[in-house]
């Protein structure tokens, strides 16, 4: 889905946008100086990007559109090529900015128990302006 899109946006998200560190489940957390093995993937990720996703892939009828911000680095542009090949979800309004991506590191443990540590930068706070809102309104 493209800016501008012919079909009627009927549901925008507004909010955060950052780039997952997700490990496969351990069964425990390292002490420090310890060392775990898990399967490692990077996915897109934020509350809010999460949200937009998932509701654009059960109604893509819906005309999804996320008004959010991703740097300009490596994770940025992995962020928006995963977004754009799903296709749910107008990108047209996921401004670029220059700073770093917001990463989070996601340790998933036994019964799907996750912790996380996570990178707030400038993507992830007051990046978004009222005219990036409006337009995508």
């Amino acid at each position: 889905m493209t800016k501008g899109d012919t079909r009627s946006r009927a549901t925008v998200f507004i909010g955060d946008s950052f780039v997952d560190v997700q490990t496969s489940q351990i069964e425990s957390l390292p002490a420090w100086d310890e060392d775990r093995t898990a399967a490692i993937s990077i996915i897109p990720g934020g509350s809010c990007a999460n949200t937009a996703r998932h509701f654009g892939s059960l109604a893509p009828e819906a005309g999804t559109c996320l008004v959010s911000a991703i740097g300009t680095d490596v994770l940025g542009t992995m962020f928006r090529d995963a977004l754009a090949s799903e296709g749910h979800v107008d990108l047209g309004y996921l401004k670029t900015v220059d700073t770093p991506t917001s990463t989070c590191v996601v340790l998933v443990g036994p019964g799907g128990k996750r912790a996380f540590v996570s990178t707030k930068t400038g993507t992830s706070n007051g990046r978004i302006d009222a005219e990036l809102v409006a337009g995508a309104l």
